[in-house]
């Protein structure tokens, strides 16, 4: 349980430049009441400032500053949680925000926004609707439960049983679901792309069968046209075979002539001889 000892604020709203200093632990309860403009407000929208940078009323933050210094507004909380002391000092122009444990300052590497977001988880565990909705009932910004959206209501619940792991997993598997539906548009835009795909080679098949059949038909006749023209020249062979033949015969019986005639040549050279030799005896 979260006991609140110290609260103290210097250039917040409508107070100087001196610290308003408000003791919680003197007694086990405090009441502080006050007229209209006294300042009760202004305790609550400090509390809430200092826990969670921003005021307990719908208040911009710039309008937070004492509007006659406009500077060094400073917020300082402290309070008990579990027995660990803890001191939050908030402040605007210079912008602070220092978390400090048992006395001393804790590491300040991360970003304001890291930073508060591990306090709100580690150390208060609730934030900043859950807090105003469990720990401040204002009569003025309170909305009942009932009235609030479903979100804030989940959120609430979920401070009060420390039941947050649900939203975080609700979180993870949202992601999931969208990670998911992002892959099936993308799968989608693939299967498109490849039906595409499959029907272009499906007609480019289709094509290619029929230019195919186009030219085996063509092929085929070719084919049966040059079948009928080797029987013509088959034909045409043996018959020049037959002339090749009778040629050769008749070659054969010329060359028996040649040789005859060679003979009567020479029969006819040694006739003459004899003429001219009968001649020349004669005269």
């Amino acid at each position: 349980m979260i006991l609140f000892e110290r609260i103290r604020w210097k250039n917040f709203l409508s107070t100087g430049n001196q610290f308003t200093e408000v003791s919680l632990c003197d007694n086990t309860t405090s009441l502080i009441i006050g007229t209209n403009g006294a300042g009760k407000s202004t305790i609550l929208d400090a509390l809430c400032f200092s826990l969670f940078g921003k005021p307990f009323r719908k208040i911009n933050k710039p309008q937070l500053i004492n509007s006659t210094n406009e500077k060094d507004c400073r917020v300082e909380i402290e309070f008990t949680l579990s027995g660990t002391q803890w001191k939050i000092i908030r402040g605007i122009k210079p912008a602070i925000f220092e978390i400090w444990k048992s006395g001393s300052l804790m590491d300040q590497a991360s970003s304001a926004v890291d930073q508060q977001k591990w306090f709100e988880q580690n150390v208060l565990k609730m934030n900043f609707k859950s807090f105003t909705q469990i720990v401040i009932l204002g009569s003025s910004t309170f909305v009942p439960f009932m009235q609030l959206t479903s979100s804030n209501r989940r959120e609430v619940i979920e401070d009060l049983l420390d039941i947050r792991i649900f939203s975080n997993m609700n979180f993870v598997i949202k992601e999931k679901i969208r990670e998911i539906r992002e892959n099936i548009k993308v799968l989608e835009l693939k299967k498109e792309s490849l039906n595409d795909k499959v029907s272009m080679q499906k007609e480019f098949i289709e094509k290619v069968e029929r230019d195919s059949e186009f030219m085996i038909d063509a092929k085929q006749n070719r084919i049966n046209g040059l079948d009928l023209e080797m029987l013509d020249h088959m034909k045409k062979s043996e018959y020049y075979d037959e002339e090749i033949k009778a040629k050769h015969f008749e070659l054969s019986r010329l060359s028996g002539d040649k040789d005859k005639l060679k003979k009567l040549n020479e029969l006819k050279g040694k006739i003459s001889q004899r003429i001219d030799s009968v001649v020349k005896e004669h005269k």
